[in-house]
């Protein structure tokens, strides 16, 4: 099927464990991806996402240029995986360090 889907932190963390995905970095795109075959479709699917490593760049990126801030679509959908919370709090939040 040709067409893409989006897909919340949790998913895409369940389908890495399900799948057995080996998670790889794009470079370029400072982001990392996936492949694994959809056990509905059998069709190959490729997911390129943010995690903690992706994240800390952009955030970086948006204090070199002292930017107003970050904006985030959908962080509540991360179910009982912190770290991308814990990453912001770090980052934006606690500045003692």
């Amino acid at each position: 099927i040709g067409y893409s889907q989006s897909q919340t932190y949790a998913k895409i963390l369940e389908t890495i464990s399900d799948s057995d995905a080996k998670v790889l970095w794009d470079d370029l795109a400072k982001s990392p991806y996936f492949s694994y075959v959809s056990k509905t479709t059998g069709s190959t699917r490729e997911v390129y996402f943010d995690n903690v490593d992706s994240l800390k760049v952009k955030y970086d990126l948006v204090k070199s240029l002292n930017l107003g801030g970050i904006g985030i679509w959908a962080l509540g959908y991360d179910e009982d995986w912190l770290e991308l919370w814990d990453l912001i709090k770090r980052e934006f939040i606690d500045l003692s360090r």
